[in-house]
């Protein structure tokens, strides 16, 4: 239907023209299709200078050519089926899922893959009661050209065989457990789940009955919410995996949290404070302060441990539960200040 059929008839307002239902569909799809060129194009030139700048140059001033980079790539993946970090996808929860949501997951893996390559230390990656006669591995080959040739361990055998139990670390949103580094000693089990109905404690349950340790990410202690999102912290698997192999390049929970999860999920990295670490001196506890700052009198009587972890970590947040006090602009702060009140002490805290 053309623009002048389309366009409603009779007054309107300040000039402007309105458009019938399919107009504005298609309107909104062209607008759609510039958007993806735009992404593409930008994609593209980010994928340029990621090259070149992995690439670097050779003794005699030239580059690497795309089939010396793609024998660099394989040479690293190789040399990670041996010494790399090892991250074990749990494809063992394939019973709670429907056939929708294993197509899912085989993408997921895909993107794993994708990652891993791009990776300067890439990781060893275990897929775990994988059987290629079930729908998953199907998934999987279709979805991904060249799946049977990835340079990764595929096994029908399940994680509890292959591994230690002293070595695993599973890692489950609903673990009481924190998160605090990436050890080369240990394994991490990520759970191949995809379930959009959400459904609490499946990895959890598992790795209990199995005595297996546990752990979540340490989100709610290095981001905080921004004012739109679905603050959801349930990852997909090949996020929980781009954080951990960030974390392990940079040891940074900060930029690995960041880097794998979406922006969609509302979460930002928390600003470090700009104060030096905690001194103790005897029953004393006292923070060393910057200059021109305004910081908040917070009375209570906190236990030496948890304030010194608060002020090394620059997580101020757990401090801020305790009971406040009245606020003071502090014009200057040569070494450090302790202030004794009512209670037992009163510290000043960012």
């Amino acid at each position: 239907m053309s623009e002048d059929i389309c366009q409603q008839t009779g007054t309107q307002q300040e000039g402007k023209k309105r458009f019938c239902r399919s107009e504005r569909k298609r309107l909104r799809y062209e607008k759609l299709l510039a958007d993806k060129r735009e992404q593409r194009k930008r994609r593209k030139l980010e994928r340029k200078q990621r090259i070149r700048e992995e690439s670097n140059e050779k003794g005699d001033g030239t580059r690497l050519s795309k089939r010396d980079l793609k024998q660099l790539v394989k040479e690293r993946c190789e040399a990670a089926l041996v010494s790399g970090q090892r991250i074990c996808i749990d494809c063992g929860l394939d019973g709670f899922m429907s056939d929708k949501e294993k197509g899912k997951l085989a993408q997921q893996i895909g993107r794993i893959y994708g990652s891993n390559r791009k990776s300067e230390a890439p990781a060893h990656i275990y897929l775990t009661s994988l059987k290629k006669e079930g729908q998953l591995y199907k998934h999987c080959v279709s979805k991904n050209e060249g799946f049977q040739n990835y340079l990764i361990e595929i096994t029908d055998s399940s994680y509890i065989d292959l591994f230690k139990p002293d070595e695993i670390v599973y890692l489950s949103p609903d673990s009481t457990n924190i998160l605090t580094e990436v050890s080369h000693d240990h394994v991490y089990v990520i759970g191949g789940l995809v379930d959009e109905s959400v459904t609490k404690n499946i990895t959890q349950s598992q790795a209990d009955a199995q005595g297996i340790r546990t752990a979540r990410l340490p989100i709610e202690e290095y981001m905080e919410k921004t004012d739109n999102g679905t603050f959801s912290k349930i990852l997909a698997v090949n996020q929980v995996f781009d954080v951990l192999i960030t974390y392990k390049a940079t040891n940074d929970w900060r930029k690995a949290l960041g880097a794998g999860i979406p922006k969609r999920k509302g979460f930002v990295p928390k600003e470090l404070s700009n104060r030096a670490p905690c001194q103790t001196d005897g029953d004393q506890i006292c923070v060393v302060l910057p200059a021109y700052t305004k910081y908040d009198w917070l009375c209570g009587a906190p236990s030496l441990h948890s304030l010194s972890r608060a002020v090394n970590t620059g997580q101020a947040r757990p401090v801020l539960t305790w009971r406040r006090g009245k606020q003071t602009t502090v014009e200057k702060h040569e070494d450090c200040i302790t202030k004794n009140c009512s209670h037992r002490k009163r510290y000043l805290i960012n």
